[in-house]
């Protein structure tokens, strides 16, 4: 059973300002584990206005999806902000 969708529409999604920033050798240890594993868990967004995607928590996952030409899977929860990104990293 899937609680996430899927898309290889990358620019539907923005990174949010409190995002920590991507360093890419990070990104390569994940994409490592996508070609073994595959992305076993989809990262979380808020849906804004205009359509966009905000990336509350996954900028890693979806950064290796993308450079691994791999569909992003994903889940909208539109009472999450960027002020969640602390809390949701911590726990």
């Amino acid at each position: 059973m899937k609680f996430y969708l899927e898309t290889t529409n990358y620019n539907q999604f923005e990174f949010l300002q409190d995002n920590r920033e991507v360093t890419q050798n990070h990104v390569k240890k994940i994409a490592s584990s996508f070609e073994k594993y595959g992305q076993l868990v989809p990262i979380l967004c808020s849906k804004l206005n205009n359509g966009k995607l905000y990336i509350i928590d996954g900028q890693y996952r979806f950064s290796a999806a993308k450079n691994l030409n791999l569909p992003i899977k994903y889940s909208v929860h539109d009472n999450l902000k960027g002020d969640d990104v602390t809390e949701i990293n911590v726990t």
